[in-house]
């Protein structure tokens, strides 16, 4: 006869060959498509963030000292 556990551990053994053959042909199918283009809004996006990166510096640029002597007035720092 059988032991129980056996039977289970055996059980269990059988599930995850499953899994890694399931795992296995996903990655496979993945690996098989060919990329897709991005899409549009990541472009916009990507050019958004330039645009805000390019008005952050002109800010700075404008403002830098300004900025600081304000923020060190607040702290009572001269």
């Amino acid at each position: 006869m059988y032991d129980p556990l056996t039977l289970l551990a055996e059980e269990h053994r059988q599930d995850m060959l499953r899994q890694a053959e399931r795992e296995r042909l996903v990655k496979q199918i993945h690996l098989a498509r060919p990329r897709q283009q991005a899409p549009v809004y990541r472009h916009a996006l990507a050019a958004v963030g330039r645009r805000l990166a390019q008005w952050g510096e002109q800010l700075q640029t404008r403002y830098g000292d300004a900025a600081h002597t304000l923020s060190a007035d607040a702290r009572g720092i001269d």
